[in-house]
């Protein structure tokens, strides 16, 4: 196990979570839209039984472990639509980790 706070100087504890972005499917729940609120609904169901993912984690491990939830919960800010004229990564905050692409 590596931890994401190993080897580096900071006041801060880094943690990789989605609890924002979860959040915002929450709103998104609620919308009147059908499709928007059922896809709110099947991203808020993915995380349900993982409450890690929502709290954060340092354990470099978990984007593993965790790959193809934290890709359905990012699947909309990596939209396969925008992928030939948008470059994304998402990635950890002092490290040269890159998670999604």
């Amino acid at each position: 196990m590596k931890d994401l706070n190993d080897h580096i100087e900071s006041p801060f504890m880094l943690k990789v979570c989605f609890d924002k972005l979860l959040r915002h499917y929450e709103d998104l729940n609620e919308s009147e839209d059908e499709f928007v609120s059922n896809k709110a609904k099947h991203i808020l169901s993915i995380q349900e039984d993982i409450p890690i993912l929502r709290e954060g984690f340092s354990d470099v491990s978990l984007l593993t472990t965790y790959e193809k939830e934290i890709r359905s919960i990012l699947q909309d800010l990596f939209s396969p639509v925008l992928a030939v004229n948008e470059i994304k990564t998402a990635s950890v905050p002092f490290h040269n980790f890159i998670f999604n692409s």
